[in-house]
């Protein structure tokens, strides 16, 4: 089983800080985001202190797709957008860590039939 996906930037536009993420479904993953916004319980705190005060401005964006279905490209693709985008300074975006990274990595190597 392969893993495919798009790569998003979830932008907030008062403070034009920036979230990169990867999803297999952007429409879905935008409303997730949004609901948990919305709803005040976003895992992401310090978005949620922004989308409370600056009441819900933000902007959804897909960047890239994984064509081949080859989960690392989308990973590595997530990985440069996040550099790219400086999304780890906290001056700059709400990417705090790459843990989620790792745990995608892991579960890529678990479903690519090719990986060692």
């Amino acid at each position: 089983m392969a893993l495919n996906g798009y790569v998003y930037v979830l932008t907030q536009i008062n403070t034009g800080k920036k979230y990169v993420g990867r999803t297999a479904n952007p429409k879905r993953r935008k409303a997730d985001h949004m609901q948990a916004l919305r709803g005040g319980y976003h895992i992401n705190k310090e978005m949620q202190s922004d989308f409370n005060k600056y009441h819900g401005d933000y902007s959804f964006e897909v960047v890239g797709y994984d064509g081949d279905n080859d989960c690392r490209k989308i990973w590595s693709l997530e990985k440069q957008t996040m550099i790219r985008l400086k999304t780890y300074d906290s001056r700059y975006g709400y990417n705090s860590h790459d843990t989620a990274i790792v745990g995608w990595l892991r579960k890529c190597r678990m479903y690519s039939v090719d990986a060692s």
